[in-house]
């Protein structure tokens, strides 16, 4: 993530920053250089040593980090905690204030774990997936929803896209490309009408996206492409 765009989730949400840092550094990193990190991106030294105190009891409880070889080291982890830990871990923040990023982190843990038990036969399978479905559709709703009740309150275009990019952002989901650049076509990204030689340069029409939390940083909707 570059500077601009982590000074603005520390602006946002300080504790969702530094989990970012410690998400993208290539290894065990220390807590001075998580502050210095977020200092560099533009924060108020000061600042940040105070909201890291605040944050740092919240971000030992995220499923996905753990301490590294030195006392005060934090290490990402692709293997997230046990769900019975995870379910230990919700039950303790229950009637304290919710942290929309720690709060979904350990839910995910927890329905991963069900939907791993629930398909082990044909019926459960079908089960899950008509649930997934369901999710998928509800979330439709609720963009809708406040796209509808934003154009009622006559805000134009540019707000609407200001505010599903924050949107975008908040749910980790990445811009890839944007209408019309100019790139190079490659299939297992972007999609397009017809047939377009591989590395060809084309015209983006819609943005896609990638899903920074997803093992791999999957593209969950492709650019739509035209050839030149």
């Amino acid at each position: 993530m570059d500077e601009k765009a982590l000074l603005k989730m520390y602006t946002k949400d300080p504790g969702r920053a530094f989990l970012e840092v410690i998400r993208e550094a290539e290894g065990p990193i220390s807590t001075a250089n998580i502050k210095n990190v977020v200092v560099s991106a533009g924060a108020d030294k000061a600042e940040v040593g105070r909201k890291w105190e605040n944050a740092r009891p919240l971000i030992y409880l995220h499923p996905q980090v753990r301490r590294g070889p030195g006392r005060y080291d934090h290490e990402w982890s692709a293997e997230p905690i046990p769900s019975a830990e995870a379910v230990k871990r919700l039950a303790d923040r229950v009637g304290k204030k919710k942290v929309s990023w720690l709060t979904d982190a350990l839910l995910t843990v927890i329905t991963d774990s069900l939907a791993a038990a629930e398909t082990s036969g044909v019926t459960a399978q079908t089960t899950w997936n008509e649930q997934r479905r369901l999710e998928k559709a509800q979330v439709f709703a609720e963009v809708a929803a406040e796209v509808e009740m934003l154009g009622w309150d006559g805000q134009d275009a540019r707000a609407i896209v200001k505010w599903l990019r924050g949107e975008l952002l908040d749910r980790r989901l990445e811009p890839i490309a944007s209408p019309g650049e100019q790139v190079e076509y490659d299939p297992h990204v972007h999609h397009a009408s017809g047939i377009i030689a591989n590395g060809a340069v084309v015209e983006v029409t819609r943005p896609g996206y990638r899903w920074l939390d997803g093992a791999g940083q999957p593209v969950v909707v492709r650019p739509l492409v035209r050839a030149r």
